[in-house]
């Protein structure tokens, strides 16, 4: 019987407290780093646990495609 009355008082609590509709955001760090070329004209990119090594003459939309599907997982 007492854990009802703890669940009731908790629920009273909880519906008698200002609710607020204000939305609050946090600016996250990106988790992209792009680190000094290996060998000329290649970069590497790393995002979370997967490394990209790119060559120079990469296409830019490519290149684009697969660092937001990188970004998704």
């Amino acid at each position: 019987m007492a854990r009802l009355y703890y669940w009731l008082r908790k629920i009273r609590e909880y519906i008698t407290q200002p609710q607020t509709t204000e939305t609050e955001f946090v600016q996250l760090p990106s988790p992209m780093e792009v680190s000094a070329p290996t060998n000329p004209g290649t970069i590497t990119i790393h995002i979370g646990g997967v490394a990209v090594e790119v060559e120079g003459n990469v296409n830019r939309a490519s290149l684009k495609n697969v660092l937001k599907v990188l970004q998704e997982m």
